[in-house]
C-alpha cells in the first residue's frame, strides 16, 4: 500500500521530530452537565485527531456510535449527541498541537518542496492502483504515488517501505513548516516593554529561524544525496553538466586554432578577446 499522509505522515513526522506532538487520551470525561437534557459536551483536549480511534463510554462500557448516537467536532472537542445521556459520559481520543486541517497544509507543503527539490512527477492521489485522483483540503485520505497511481518504485523496494525516502519527506515537512513560521515571525518580530519595565524581544526570531533552516537546508541536501543514490546506484555520478565556457576562454581558444593553422601565431600576442 502506498504511503498515506494523513495517517502515516503524521506518525513519521511526530516519530522524527515530534512537529505535531500526538498524543493518546484514555477515558476524559468530558464537560457538561447531565440533566437529562443537554446534549453538548468538550473534551478537555483539543483539537481531536481525526485519524485516530475515538471511544466514547459510559458507566465503563462502550455505548455510542460515531455519526449515529452522537457527532464530533474535532477542532472544538465538541461531542453532540442524539439523546441526552443519563451519565457522564468519558471520552478516549488523540491530541494534537494542531487542527487536522493545519496538519494536512503542513503534510501537503512537505510533499511540495520534497518535489520542488527532487521533481519525480510523484502525485498526491486519493487512491491507489486506479490512476491518480487529485486530492482536496477535504479528502479522507492522501497517498504518494507515481503517474500511474501506484506506489513509487525504489530500486527493489517501494517509496513506502524506504526509510531513506520517507527520512527525505520528514525533513522537507520540516522545512516546510518552520519556512511558514519565519513569514510569520517576520511580521511579529517586535521588542516591546510593560509599564512595570518587563522588556520582551521578540527580534531575535526569524534570526533564529533563518540559522535552524540553514542548518536543516543541509541535512536536506545530504539526505536528498542518499535517496538519489538509493534509487539510481552508483549511476546517479556518472554523468555532469559542464559549465558555459567564458567568452574568454572561446576567444583564446579560437586565436590559438586559427593562428596556428594560418601560421600568424609567431608575431601576432593574444591580449585578451578584444585582440
Amino acid at each position: 500500500m502506498a504511503f498515506e499522509l494523513w495517517t502515516d505522515g503524521v506518525r513519521l513526522v511526530d516519530r522524527f521530530i515530534r512537529l505535531f506532538d500526538k498524543r493518546p487520551v484514555g477515558r476524559d470525561p468530558l464537560s457538561g452537565i447531565v440533566d437529562g437534557s443537554n446534549t453538548i459536551f468538550y473534551s478537555n483536549y483539543q483539537p481531536i485527531l481525526s485519524s485516530g480511534s475515538v471511544g466514547l463510554y459510559t458507566s465503563g462500557s462502550l455505548v455510542f456510535v460515531q455519526n449515529t448516537d452522537y457527532t464530533l467536532d474535532y477542532d472544538a472537542g465538541m461531542f453532540n449527541f442524539t439523546n441526552a445521556p443519563s451519565v457522564q459520559p468519558t471520552a478516549s481520543y488523540v491530541t494534537a498541537k494542531f487542527s487536522d486541517y493545519q496538519i494536512k497544509s503542513i503534510l501537503v507543503a512537505g510533499f511540495d518542496e520534497m518535489e520542488g527539490r527532487w521533481h519525480r512527477n510523484y502525485s498526491l492521489s486519493l487512491t491507489t492502483d486506479a490512476g491518480v485522483v487529485p486530492i482536496t483540503e477535504d479528502s479522507a485520505t492522501a497517498y504518494i504515488t507515481d503517474s500511474s497511481g501506484s506506489d513509487p518504485v525504489i530500486g527493489s523496494i517501494t517509496f513506502s517501505q524506504s526509510r531513506t525516502q520517507l527520512n527525505l519527506y520528514a525533513k522537507c515537512v520540516q522545512y516546510a513548516y518552520l519556512t511558514s513560521l519565519q513569514t510569520d515571525s517576520s511580521l511579529n518580530g517586535l521588542i516591546w516593554r510593560e509599564a512595570q519595565g518587563l522588556s520582551v524581544d521578540k527580534s531575535k526570531v526569524p534570526q533564529n529561524l533563518e540559522l535552524a533552516l540553514k542548518r536543516l537546508d543541509a541535512d536536506i541536501l545530504k539526505a536528498l544525496n542518499t535517496a538519489q543514490l538509493e534509487l539510481h546506484g552508483t549511476g546517479v555520478w556518472g554523468g555532469t553538466i559542464t559549465p558555459p565556457h567564458t567568452r574568454d576562454f572561446i576567444a583564446h581558444r579560437w586565436w590559438e586554432r586559427a593562428s596556428s593553422d594560418q601560421g600568424w601565431n609567431s608575431n601576432t600576442a593574444y591580449v585578451g578577446d578584444l585582440w
